[in-house]
């Protein structure tokens, strides 16, 4: 990979492992959405949850485009969708009981 084209897939997704961070700050503020607004942005975070993981993998990847902004981007995308996949586990928990 480039070097000038692994600096842009580096922004990229350090941007894409940040988005889920202002969705949260949404709830976290307590700003009201309408449900068809609450399920874009879950599923732009889930989108860019992905993405960011798999761009900045493609970076690490390689030895001479691995920097400390890839790694931690890979580490916060690893946090995201961790968490996307235990909320949809207890979300399946929580069917199936009572």
């Amino acid at each position: 990979m480039k070097r000038s084209t692994a600096k842009g897939c580096s922004v990229t997704a350090l941007i894409c492992s940040v988005f889920p961070v202002f969705t949260y700050l949404l709830a976290a503020c307590k700003i009201v959405l309408s449900p068809e607004l609450r399920t874009a942005l879950a599923g732009a975070n889930i989108l860019c949850a992905m993405l960011g993981l798999g761009l900045s993998l493609a970076c690490i990847r390689s030895k001479e485009t691995r920097s400390v902004v890839n790694i931690f981007s890979a580490v916060l995308c690893s946090f995201w969708i961790l968490m996307i996949a235990g909320f949809l586990a207890l979300a399946l928990v929580l069917s199936f009981t009572g």
